[in-house]
């Protein structure tokens, strides 16, 4: 029973780990695209704000979608070598960065309250 338990905290450890990248991806590409429409003042109507915040990820450099599995964090950035798989650019790091802190913060919580 008791290796039940360990492998039953490792899997709601893993599970925890990637929802909070998932959330911490997901809300750093949020902030980016709010920063960038406060920035351009390009979205004057609550319909133009929708527009670019449900809009599908493209790549910074060449503009091309993204795919569905470039969306997963941590993995894809590690894969694909900190590279976009279109124009092999850098990918920048604040979007790994954002993953990794809603990784960690959602990690600590479990961990915590365990």
């Amino acid at each position: 029973m008791q290796i039940f338990n360990e492998v039953q905290y490792y899997i709601w450890l893993f599970f925890w780990g990637y929802t909070g990248a998932l959330l911490g991806g997901f809300y750093g590409v949020l902030y980016f695209r709010l920063e960038n429409v406060t920035k351009r003042k390009i979205a004057n109507s609550l319909r133009e704000w929708m527009a670019v915040l449900m809009t599908s990820s493209e790549c910074d450099y060449c503009n091309i979608q993204l795919k569905w599995y470039h969306y997963w964090p941590i993995f894809g950035y590690v894969f694909l070598g900190g590279k976009t798989k279109c124009c092999n650019e850098t990918i920048p790091v604040k979007y790994f960065l954002f993953e990794l802190c809603g990784m960690c913060i959602f990690l600590s919580v479990f961990v915590l309250t365990y």
